[in-house]
């Protein structure tokens, strides 16, 4: 993770509040131990994170006034950042919603209920992360 494009890739997101170094030290360090080879995975939840937290830190900086976006982004998020072991960037997430223990509490019970849907469901993982992605698709899966 050195090349160039790269080096000007995380300074992007430094730049932008959507990362910071701790969190990139973290996935390269995920990369060099690979634990059930999830850094294969990796690249595409990095791609889902970042989109997400763009949702988020529009809301943050005033350029959107959709508090729903910006809450179904987080919570996207945290399963995303759960999922592949993440806890700095996790963390970096809370930090940006300025999470409370009611949100917290809002979140978990969410997440719940979609792995207990999903679960019933039998989804794959990517499958998951794409319907979490779209709560309109979760809402219709979960009324059949």
């Amino acid at each position: 993770m050195d090349s160039e494009s790269v080096k000007k890739w995380k300074a992007e997101r430094i730049e932008e509040g959507i990362l910071d170094e701790e969190c990139f030290i973290e996935l390269e360090n995920i990369y060099k131990y690979n634990p059930e080879g999830i850094a294969e995975r990796i690249p595409c939840l990095l791609e889902t994170m970042e989109s997400e937290l763009r949702k988020v830190a529009r809301y943050q900086k005033g350029l959107t006034g959709d508090l729903d976006e910006s809450m179904d982004a987080l919570t996207s998020l945290q399963f995303a950042s759960t999922r592949i072991g993440c806890k700095k960037i996790k963390t970096k997430i809370e930090e940006m919603a300025g999470v409370d223990e009611e949100e917290a509490d809002m979140w978990s019970d969410a997440r719940r209920e979609m792995n207990r849907a999903l679960a019933e469901l039998k989804i794959h993982m990517d499958t998951y992360l794409t319907i979490q992605m779209d709560s309109k698709e979760l809402l219709i899966i979960e009324t059949r």
